[in-house]
């Protein structure tokens, strides 16, 4: 499997995560670890995005403007609603601008993949 280095930022309007990791890449899909041992994939055919911690698994479907969020211990789910503003691709870098869509307001979210050489 390919390896790149990538710096991976989720910025919304309070804070902004980093995280310059190596990723693999296989079947047009990116795979990387963030510090905290979150996984993290993005599929560049389905643009989906899979956030998997121990607690919990989020999936962006962003062709689809939704967002499941399973609670593994309870083994429940939410689905929320999210608006897609801009999905950019070029290579390895994606660029995502949304809105999530929850009952208390709605916060507009950016996450980016940026190909380190």
């Amino acid at each position: 499997m390919p390896k790149i280095n990538i710096k991976a930022t989720l910025r919304g309007k309070d804070d902004t995560l980093c995280s310059e990791v190596t990723a693999t890449i296989s079947k047009n899909t990116l795979k990387y670890i963030e510090e905290d041992g979150t996984k993290m994939s993005f599929n560049y055919n389905t643009n989906k995005l899979i956030r998997d911690t121990k607690e919990l698994r989020m999936t962006f479907d962003f062709e689809k403007e939704k967002l499941v969020i399973k609670y593994k211990e309870l083994d429940v789910h939410m689905d929320l609603k999210m608006e897609l503003i801009r999905l950019e691709k070029d290579n390895y870098n994606v660029e995502v601008e949304y809105v999530l869509d929850n009952t208390h307001e709605k916060e507009k979210l950016i996450y980016r993949i940026e190909e380190q050489k």
